[in-house]
């Protein structure tokens, strides 16, 4: 959802696709600027995470700290915050190996319940980091629920902290947790961001219930 004031564009940006390990990996991230060459810049950053993600079988952090080197030699003075995620079932459950540089905490949504995930953010991208400086967390993924990624349009606004308004998102989240996922994506832009100062980007990952195939 793009920002209302303007036509410019941003550095928003959304992911998913199978890794050759047969995990799914998931993305959403928000490089700083608002014109052409953020989005620009987005987009190449994009593609980077993507290909450094299929070259090797390694877990997120290590996918990060490799973009964090990219990043630093072509677009040198860039910063920008993402959760990169590898879903993957073992055993007859499911598990999200999540890496989160500078971004607003992902939402476990089941369908009576909505929590933030405990694992703080660590260093934003673009931003000096050794590899100690990034960990990935196992996150258990109950039969049913739904992962929620979101960028930091959803729920900032300049007259309210984020105190205030996280907490919002996610009792509104556990209120919609019977929801398919594009109609709690909807529904949750109507009311956090129908207008939105900054652009929005939301991506629902659900999990199959126990009896599906």
């Amino acid at each position: 959802m793009p920002a209302r004031e303007a036509v410019e564009v941003g550095g928003d940006w959304y992911d998913v696709f199978r890794l050759p390990h047969s995990a799914t990996a998931i993305v959403v991230g928000d490089l700083a600027g608002h014109d052409i060459d953020a989005a620009v810049r987005m987009a190449q950053t994009r593609s980077l995470l993507r290909a450094l993600a299929i070259d090797r079988d390694e877990p997120p952090d290590r996918v990060l700290c490799r973009l964090d080197a990219v990043l630093a030699q072509l677009h040198e003075g860039q910063t920008g915050t993402c959760v990169y995620g590898q879903i993957e079932q073992r055993a007859g459950t499911w598990t999200a190996l999540l890496a989160n540089a500078g971004h607003p905490p992902p939402l476990l949504v089941t369908a009576d319940a909505a929590s933030y995930l405990a694992h703080p953010p660590e260093a934003m991208l673009g931003l000096p980091a050794l590899p100690q400086d990034r960990t990935s967390a196992t996150v258990p993924l109950p039969a049913g629920a739904t992962l929620l990624l979101y960028t930091d349009g959803l729920i900032e606004r300049r007259d309210r902290s984020l105190d205030e308004t996280l907490p919002e998102l996610r009792d509104a989240a556990a209120d919609l947790g019977n929801q398919p996922p594009d109609q709690l994506c909807d529904q949750l832009l109507a009311q956090f961001a129908a207008e939105p100062s900054d652009d929005v980007c939301i991506l629902a990952v659900r999990m199959p219930a126990h009896d599906a195939n």
